[in-house]
């Protein structure tokens, strides 16, 4: 025993008493635990795990449609790199055909005079024809020589398309033929009247006011006021009157 023992606590003897020490309890410790029970989920609980399964679905397709983005964009990317080269190598090609391109030669002097001339001269024709053409226009020329006058426009036509390739030699000859065309029916219109007048007098003579009646009225297509057509037209209106009289 060591030394620094209260000598009180011995006994008188020398020996150690037991009063002096409380006496140790045992305690009953469990050799095992029970196993935890795990513990019941109320129903007001199943809400929240419905929403931690949309919360996780939602971020899926978050992570989803960004990956789609990401891959869109890359594609895009792409493409625009391959359209970027295509038009460059076309517009490498370009000066190539440009430089291969036979040069265009330039008129002569004397060339540019002779279309200068040969325009000139076609714009007087046309100035012409285009007068004669009021002048028949205003005696309804398109009623009484439809089909001639249908002429004068194709050629007139032609040679307007003639021109404006520049062609002015060919241009000068569509322009003459329906200036031609125009002096003809021109001259023949006296003679067209003459023959009108002809047709309705011997109608008349004959009683066919309508047919006579007709004839004078061409007549006065051409020239209005002409005196032979209008004294006719007054004849086939009393006509009638004069066979009712008898």
């Amino acid at each position: 025993m060591p030394d620094n023992i209260d000598d009180n606590s011995k006994s008188d003897n020398g020996t150690i008493s037991s009063d002096t020490f409380e006496p140790i309890k045992a305690t009953d410790i469990p050799l095992s635990q029970p196993v935890s029970q795990p513990a019941h989920r109320h129903p007001s609980d199943a809400p929240n795990i419905e929403a931690d399964g949309s919360s996780r679905r939602w971020i899926y397709g978050s992570i989803a449609a960004a990956f789609a983005c990401v891959l869109l964009l890359f594609i895009a990317t792409i493409y625009q790199g391959d359209s970027t080269d295509a038009e460059h190598s076309i517009a490498e090609d370009k000066p190539t055909s440009a430089a291969t391109a036979p040069p265009t030669l330039e008129e002569s002097p004397f060339q540019k005079a002779q279309l200068a001339a040969a325009r000139r001269t076609a714009q007087d024709i046309l100035a012409r024809m285009l007068e004669k053409q009021q002048s028949l226009e205003a005696m309804n020329i398109q009623q009484w020589a439809a089909e001639e006058y249908q002429q004068v426009l194709s050629a007139a036509n032609e040679g307007d398309q003639l021109y404006r390739e520049r062609a002015f030699k060919a241009a000068i000859e569509h322009y003459e033929t329906a200036e031609a065309l125009l002096d003809k029916l021109e001259a023949g219109r006296e003679p067209h009247i003459a023959q009108l007048l002809e047709q309705g007098l011997a109608a008349l003579n004959q009683g066919q006011t309508e047919t006579a009646q007709q004839a004078f009225e061409q007549v006065l297509l051409i020239e209005p006021d002409h005196p032979q057509a209008l004294q006719g037209k007054q004849r086939c209106a009393s006509l009638p009157e004069a066979f009712a009289a008898t």
